[in-house]
C-alpha cells in the first residue's frame, strides 16, 4: 500500500502543476509581499520544480519503499477509528518533520538542506528546491509512521499527498497575508518567511511545517511581526549546483 501511495506522487504532482502555476502566480502577482523580478527566476524555479517531480521524487520513492521503515503500531492505536488514526498520523508526522527539519539546520547537516535556502527570493516555486538527501530524510519520517493509518483507502492516501504538496506551496507563497490569530496553531506564509530570512537573528527559528505549536514548545519561535521590506533571503554563497542538488 505504501509503495503504491508513494509512487503516485509523480502523477499527482504533474496533474496539479498547471493549477498551481495559474493560481499561485496570480496571487503572487497581485498580492506580492517581497518584491522580486519573476522573469529573472522563472526558468530556474520551473526547472527545479520539474527536477523534483521527474528525478528526485521517483528516486526517493523507490529508496524509501526498498528500506521499508515502519513503526510497530500498538493495538490500542490500531483499533482506533480511521478518523482518529488519521489525525494522529498528521500530528505525529508533522512533529517528525519538525525534528528532521531542525536536525538539518545543525552545522554538520546543513549542506543537506542548503539548496532549499539558496534562492534570494521567496515564492511557491522557489520552495521546491529539495536535495536528494533532504527528500529522503523528510519523506522517511512520513513513511515510518504510515502504519498508523494502515488500511487507508487509496483515494484518501492520494489526498494526503495533495495536502503535502499544497502545504509546501502555502508556506513559501509570496503574498501579503497577516493572520496572527491563525498562527497560534498553524504556519502561515509570513511565519515561514522568517525561517528563510538571511538575518542572523532569525536563524534557527520557525522550523514548524503545519502546526506552529512545535516552535513554541521547543523554544524555536520567532514572531513574524517584522516589516516586509526588512527581510532578505539566500545563503550568501554560491556552492556548486550538483553538490546543492545532492545535499553533499
Amino acid at each position: 500500500m505504501i509503495k503504491s501511495i508513494l509512487t503516485s506522487v509523480v502523477g499527482i504532482y504533474i496533474a496539479l502543476l498547471i493549477m498551481r502555476l495559474v493560481a499561485w502566480t496570480v496571487l503572487e502577482r497581485f498580492f506580492t509581499a517581497h518584491k522580486f523580478n519573476p522573469r529573472a527566476v522563472i526558468v530556474s524555479d520551473l526547472a527545479t520544480t520539474f527536477f523534483l517531480v521527474l528525478v528526485t521524487a521517483p528516486i526517493v520513492t523507490k529508496l524509501i519503499a526498498y528500506m521499508d521503515l515502519r513503526v510497530t503500531v500498538p493495538h490500542a492505536i490500531a483499533s482506533l477509528p480511521l478518523a482518529a488514526r488519521l489525525v494522529l498520523y498528521i500530528v505525529l508526522a508533522d512533529l517528525g518533520h519538525y525534528c528532521v527539519h531542525r536536525l538539518m539546520h545543525h552545522p554538520r547537516m546543513w549542506r543537506i538542506h542548503k539548496w532549499h535556502h539558496s534562492p534570494t527570493h521567496m515564492s511557491w516555486a522557489a520552495g521546491n528546491r529539495e536535495s536528494l538527501l533532504d527528500a529522503i530524510l523528510v519523506n522517511s519520517a512520513y513513511a515510518f509512521l504510515w502504519p498508523i493509518v494502515g488500511g487507508l483507502p487509496y483515494w484518501l492516501g492520494a489526498m494526503l499527498l495533495v495536502f503535502n504538496i499544497l502545504k509546501n506551496d502555502w508556506m513559501h507563497l509570496n503574498v501579503r497575508l497577516s493572520l496572527p490569530w491563525l498562527e497560534w496553531l498553524f504556519v502561515t506564509p509570513r511565519y515561514h518567511h522568517i525561517h528563510h530570512s538571511a538575518n542572523p537573528s532569525h536563524f534557527n527559528s520557525n522550523f514548524s511545517i503545519v502546526f506552529s505549536i512545535w516552535d513554541r514548545l521547543f523554544g524555536t519561535y520567532t514572531p513574524p511581526d517584522v516589516p516586509r521590506d526588512s527581510l532578505e533571503f539566500g545563503i550568501g554563497e554560491r556552492p556548486p549546483l550538483p553538490r546543492l542538488m545532492l545535499g553533499v
